[in-house]
């Protein structure tokens, strides 16, 4: 997917660097979410997790385009597979979560697809202004 040899240090500095903004933007998410309800009802915290996996996704991507240049070649698709790996580790966080604390899944499918569509986006934009920034 990354056009790179398996076995080479370019490949495991570039797994590197994608794993890192993946539990950055994840570990961001969660303790935004995790802050806001403490201030807020849980059931008033939803409407603000597609925003916040959403700039998570965007810091994550523009982090792949700052820290990798022009190591990745599909840097669109590499994005979007990380706002969506932000966006369902979060999810998944956040049922065992709700389901070990409150004793029920919060979450519906349309809010999981909504929030995978929200991380995938904002992935996507973060690097479409990383790369438009250093001009790659």
């Amino acid at each position: 997917m990354t056009d790179i040899q398996p076995n080479s240090e370019k490949s495991t500095s570039l797994a590197w660097e994608i794993g890192k903004a993946i539990l950055i933007g994840v570990g961001g998410s969660l303790l935004l979410i995790l802050f806001l309800s403490t201030i807020l009802h849980v059931s008033s915290v939803r409407a603000y997790i597609p925003w916040i996996i959403a700039f998570n996704g965007a810091m994550s991507g523009y982090s792949l385009v700052d820290k990798t240049r022009d190591t990745v070649r599909r840097k669109k698709l590499t994005s979007a597979m990380i706002g969506a790996a932000i966006a369902g580790i979060t999810i998944l966080m956040m049922v065992v979560m709700s389901t070990l604390y409150i004793g029920e899944n919060l979450l519906t499918l349309n809010d999981v697809i909504f929030f995978l569509l929200g991380g995938v986006i904002g992935s996507e934009l973060g690097t479409l202004l990383g790369v438009k920034y250093f001009k790659l």
